[in-house]
């Protein structure tokens, strides 16, 4: 019962086969390699040059079509390769700045033809990729780039099975293995990437494979262990007790007694285990499967005509001989029986006899008997797996599928090598691209880095063979071996193997393209006189072809949308329009919120007049947003007026109507008549942001908010409009404005980059678009007018912006309808022959019917993908198509309209005009000067007429003209226009003779009030009092005309004087000053 089963097969010699196979297997000798001694390279080897038996191209951009995998494409082109005999080089050279890649042959075999060998694979590589650009090196070229293996300081080699992750999933897309990834992390080193396969022959296959099989059969035994154990027990046992007694009364007694037992026992039990084993040296004949087609391959080196002695080391070119891996055969038997035997009988008899003389006679009888028996058994079995053995027959298995594999698609020898001038950036590398290669079954070959100085001994050697681009060959100190750094990979492992970009290089443009169509078809019979503007050539799989890509110039007034990110090409797709619309004798408006290019192409042109907001650059731009044309109603105009405001403010709670009220004020308060749309003072009698500021300043006091409410409208309402009414802003939204026929009637250029605000922008946008509106409306001759003139939107989102559709945000809401309004307005302007070019980035930031009513559909290259569905979407594309509009290269679009039969790629003409720094004459802006100093002149000169004492007779009519363009409020032009009526019926004024209400008056028309005070209060003497106030009038255009500027200066220093007694002595020193020069009239 207690003996102890043991197995009593020697588990310490089953461990060291399998270590020597796994050995075999994996390769782990590869870890080793920089410890062996490099084989000297032979003689004729050195002598020849290998750049005359290699075909190398270097790559320049690539593109595929994204429906078709690439692998699968390369593993064709491996095919061929394989099928020539000619081994595959890869080289990936790093620079700083960029990366090389290059692809080509090498014939090993100088008895065949080198050049019939490059040509196939040229044609093979064309024909799987057909938009692939290279470059055929020639011969100097060639070594030019073998000589960069020569300039190596440090080489490391990779060796290891490149394998797909998640092979499972056949969708390219999902492919992350691609040589970019590594090449991205190594920006800004110089390195070089070297690739060696070499062609492995079907007899080779075939040997490796069979000794996998015979490995398999010897290792399966092992893999697991059933031991069987019996145990029998067997237990009977008896008892037989008889008793008889008898007794005589009488004259005789008689007593007898018998007594008998008997006991027996026996045990026996038995065990046997007989096992044999086949431990064969048939190991040795799997060496072949290991060793990586054992010694037909010579390193990758030429297939030369050399003698090898018989004492020459045996080769193995990516393995390890098997032949010392011992016989371990034997059989082992293994008995054992017991047997327990005990009997034990006892017989015991015993009599008694007496007389006597009693008559009684007693006879007394017992018997009883008793028997019991049991027999028990017992079986064990005991099962055990070696899961080393198991694993080990799992990746040999493998194995012989990767060479069944190998025999459909061909096989390589294949090993990388990283060459550079610093160990770090080797290690990198080598590290990088290792990392890169490794999927679910490079685990069947183990992965090792080795590293060599290229200035030690060993390097030397191991760089000479690199040179020569044949894998090195070592051997183990003490061994007569040679390996090398080989492993065999099949042609698919090597299409990942050889690094192809996936995307792009930083010296190579990967690109994956849809097809579009090859040329431009309509619905409709196109009319044979219809005027075409030409946009460019049909572009397909990278290629320009001759096919014209044209746009029917009527249908540009059904307006145009144009789209692209950054650098896409959409200045030039516009000036390619534009170019086009100026040939047809069709002007045109741009109106530019960004970047200001339009000015430096056509802002040098005579016919083309340059407006912006910095009137040191251009000639500022100016208009009144509450003027209308005539036709137009002043209700009507005020509601779209509000509706832009709505776009470019934040408006909330009841804004709207208290900013609609206030302009109604305003324009009340200019003397229009809102029901008649008529102004009882003069008809070009305007308000302006001043007008409308103070009117709601009225409406927000007048209200009846609580104070809360109020302070809120006047934080967000006053605070905006008084933005809009002083600076630069108050010069552009001036009542002196362009005139409408030069603004929309001529090619003019708006440049609106220098402003900062976005809401500016915006404002500005609208508002144009607002009176482009009206001015169309109240021009119109007739009803759908051909194309007769097109405005440009750079920017659109800025005044088509986007909103929420949901209802639950009342700023969404409001904003929402002005921009539909706006929208609506654009769309019904095709009728009066106004075609408008909506250019902007990002669809998705653009309102949606920007997109839904164009008809031309212009889209560059759009990387986001909401952007993409929203203008792809429009234009029929399909969704290969749609992911296509995420990599075209700059200048090319998809082009597409509402009566085309598919949409086309266009290669978009490169504009023939230059940039040139636009110049701006500031003569301009001097006479615009003086036209607004004249005014002022002559404004002052008739005020204090009564003081000067001077003959002067001001041009009443000329005055009356010039008020409604200042830039005075309405009131002080209400006022102005009664003086001039005043001086023209009585030729004098009233106000002459209330000298204090003069004097007030004169400092608000200057519109220096505060800052003449300032430079008053900051004059240390009465000299520099005049000085200040002569330079403040100079500015302000005041000519000094009969002491006019003294005069004016006067009438500042007596208004200063009624603040306070301290100002009224500084008032009195002035007087005492200029009397004594002599210079007061």
């Amino acid at each position: 019962m207690g003996t102890e089963l043991v197995d009593v097969r020697e588990l310490s010699k089953l461990s060291g086969m399998l270590e020597s196979a796994r050995s075999i297997v994996t390769k782990n000798y590869l870890c080793k390699l920089e410890q062996y001694e490099l084989a000297e390279l032979p003689p004729e080897l050195r002598e020849l040059n290998i750049a005359d038996y290699t075909r190398l191209y270097k790559f320049t951009e690539l593109i595929s079509d994204q429906k078709e995998n690439v692998l699968e494409r390369l593993i064709t082109v491996l095919n061929a390769a394989h099928a020539s005999s000619a081994s595959v080089l890869t080289f990936i050279r790093g620079c700083e700045d960029h990366t090389e890649y290059y692809l080509g042959i090498v014939n090993k075999n100088v008895n065949e033809d080198t050049a019939s060998k490059g040509a196939g694979f040229e044609g093979t590589l064309r024909g799987n990729f057909p938009g692939l650009k290279e470059k055929s090196l020639r011969i100097g070229e060639i070594e030019k780039v073998l000589g960069l293996i020569r300039e190596a300081s440090y080489i490391t080699s990779v060796s290891g099975l490149a394998s797909l992750r998640n092979k499972e999933q056949k969708d390219y897309e999902k492919f992350v293995q691609g040589i970019e990834h590594l090449t991205d992390s190594l920006r800004g080193r110089s390195y070089g990437l070297l690739i060696l396969a070499d062609p492995v022959n079907m007899p080779e296959l075939e040997r490796a494979k069979q000794g996998y099989e015979n490995l398999y059969s010897q290792l399966s035994p092992f893999a697991s262990t059933t031991l069987n154990f019996n145990s029998s027990d067997s237990l009977t046992f008896s008892k037989t007790n008889t008793e008889n007694f008898s007794k005589t009364v009488g004259d005789s007694i008689a007593d007898t007694q018998n007594y008998s037992r008997s006991n027996g026992w026996s045990e026996s039990k038995g065990w046997s285990d007989s096992h044999t084993r086949n431990m064969g040296a048939g190991l040795g004949a799997a060496g072949s499967a290991a060793t990586g087609m054992g010694a037909a391959a010579v390193g990758g080196a030429l297939a030369l005509s050399l003698a090898v002695p018989p004492a020459a080391p045996v080769l193995i070119g990516a393995g390890i001989a098997l032949a010392a891996v011992g016989g371990l055969m034997g059989s082992d038997t293994v008995g054992h029986s017991e047997t327990h035997t005990t009997n034990f009988n006892a017989t015991e008899s015993r009599g008694y006899t007496r007389t006597s003389n009693q008559s009684d006679t007693v006879q007394r009888g017992k018997s009883s008997g008793e028997s019991e028996g049991s027999t028990r058994g017992r079986s064990y079995q005991f099962n055990s797996e070696n899961k080393a053995v198991k694993d080990l027959m799992n990746v040999i298995e493998k194995n012989i599928e990767r060479l069944q594999r190998c025999e459909a698609l061909g096989a390589f020898q294949c090993a990388a090598y990283i060459l550079s001038s610093n160990p770090e950036t080797n290690a990198m590398v080598a590290n990088g691209y290792n990392a890169l290669m490794r999927g679910e079954d490079s685990s069947l070959q183990s992965s090792y880095i080795n590293q060599w100085r290229a200035e030690s001994p060993e390097g030397r050697k191991c760089r000479s063979y690199l040179e020569k681009l044949s894998h090195p060959l070592m051997m183990r100190r003490g061994e007569n071996i040679l390996v090398n750094p080989a492993i065999l990979s099949t042609s698919s492992e090597m299409a990942i193997n050889i690094g192809f970009p996936k995307k792009s290089l930083s010296g190579l443009p990967v690109i994956e393209m849809a097809s579009f169509g090859r040329n431009v078809f309509t619905r409709e019979q196109a009319e044979t006189d219809a005027e075409q503007l030409h946009l460019g050539a049909v572009y397909h799989m990278g290629a320009v072809e001759k096919t014209p890509v044209e746009l029917d110039m009527r249908s540009l007034s059904m307006h145009s949308f144009i789209t692209g990110s950054t650098g896409a090409g959409k200045s030039n797709t516009v000036y390619q329009i534009l170019q086009g619309l100026c040939g047809a004798g069709i002007p045109f408006l741009v109106v530019e919120p960004a970047k200001g290019e339009y000015k430096q192409v056509f802002g040098n042109r005579r016919d083309v007049q340059v407006y912006g907001t910095n009137p040191y650059l251009s000639p500022l731009l100016r208009i009144n947003p509450f003027r209308f044309p005539k036709g137009i109603h002043v209700l009507e105009h005020a509601d779209r007026l509000v509706e832009i405001f709505n776009v470019c403010f934040p408006m909330y709670a009841a804004m709207p109507a208290v900013l609609k009220d206030a302009v109604l004020r305003a324009y009340e308060s200019s003397g229009w008549d809102l029901v008649s749309s008529r102004n009882g003072i003069d008809e070009t009698l305007f308000p302006c942001f001043e007008d409308l500021l103070l009117q709601l300043q009225k409406v927000i006091e007048s209200s009846a908010y609580d104070q809360e409410a109020k302070s809120n409208y006047r934080g967000a309402l006053e605070t905006r409009i008084r933005s809009l009414a002083n600076g630069l802003n108050g010069q552009i939204f001036s009542c002196d404005e362009i005139p409408e026929e030069e603004l929309f009637d001529k090619n003019v250029i708006i440049d609106l980059s220098r402003v900062s605000s976005t809401e500016t922008k915006a404002l500005i946008m609208g508002i144009l678009v607002m009176r482009l509106n009206e001015y169309r409306i109240s021009h119109a001759l007739s009803m759908n007018a051909p194309l007769r003139h097109v405005t440009v939107l750079e920017e659109a989102h800025n005044i088509l912006k986007r909103t929420s559709t949901e209802q639950s945000s009342e700023s969404s809401n409001i904003t929402g309808k002005a921009v539909e309004t706006i929208s609506n307005s654009i769309a019904e302007m095709r009728t009066y022959g106004e075609g408008f070019l909506i250019v902007d980035q990002s669809p998705n930031m653009v309102d949606i019917s920007a997109i839904r009513n164009t008809n031309t559909k212009i889209l560059m290259r759009l990387p986001e993908e909401k952007d993409r569905n929203d203008a792809g979407k429009s234009a029929a594309l399909s969704d290969e198509q749609l992911r296509e509009l995420a990599k075209l290269p700059k200048g090319v679009a998809v082009v597409y309209q509402n009566n085309w039969i598919e949409p086309v790629l266009c290669k978009i003409d490169r504009f023939p005009g230059e940039e040139n720094t636009y110049r701006y004459d500031a003569s301009k802006a001097d006479r615009d000067q003086k036209k607004r100093g004249w005014f002022r002149t002559e404004l002052m000169r008739l005020l204090l007429k009564g003081r000067m004492k001077s003959e002067f007779e001001p041009d009443l009519e000329r005055l009356r003209g010039e008020i409604a363009g200042t830039e005075y409020p309405v009131l002080t032009k209400r006022y102005l226009y009664r003086l001039l009526e005043e001086y023209r019926r009585k030729h004098s004024l009233s106000i002459w003779e209330r000298k204090e209400d003069l004097n007030h008056f004169v400092p608000v028309l200057l519109r220096g009030e505060s800052e003449s005070y300032e430079l008053i209060e900051n004059s240390h003497d009465m000299e520099e009092v005049r000085e200040n106030l002569d330079f403040f009038l100079q500015r302000e255009a005041v000519e000094d005309i009969e002491g006019l500027r003294m005069a004016v200066s006067d009438s500042i220093m007596a208004d200063f004087s009624e603040r306070s007694s301290e100002d009224a002595q500084i008032y009195e020193r002035w007087r005492e000053f200029v009397l004594e020069g002599g210079k007061l009239l």
